[in-house]
């Protein structure tokens, strides 16, 4: 299935900020791009929820993504989290 930001946005129900904020942070890949549009597909959605459920259990955006070892690292300033070879928590 593919979706555009809001189809995907509404499926997911949260707004298409959030889709996009997830995907600055590095949380979602890349859309693939025909011209202007981007079209999301059933992984970023399954992405979307699994973040979402992972909050609603009460963690963080970093924890979520320390516990679905499927995303990318998310940047945090001035260092990349989690360092290159280490475990311990973003806030130590």
């Amino acid at each position: 299935m593919r979706y555009r930001v809001e189809q995907l946005a509404s499926s997911c129900d949260v707004s298409v900020d959030t889709v996009r904020y997830y995907q600055a942070r590095g949380l979602l890949p890349q859309p693939e791009r025909e011209g202007r549009v981007a079209w999301y597909g059933t992984e970023h959605a399954e992405r979307i929820r699994r973040i979402r459920d992972l909050q609603g259990r009460g963690l963080t955006l970093a924890a979520a993504w320390s516990e679905g070892s499927w995303a990318p690292p998310m940047p945090t300033s001035p260092r990349r989290w989690p360092p290159p070879g280490g475990t311990t928590s973003p806030n130590s």
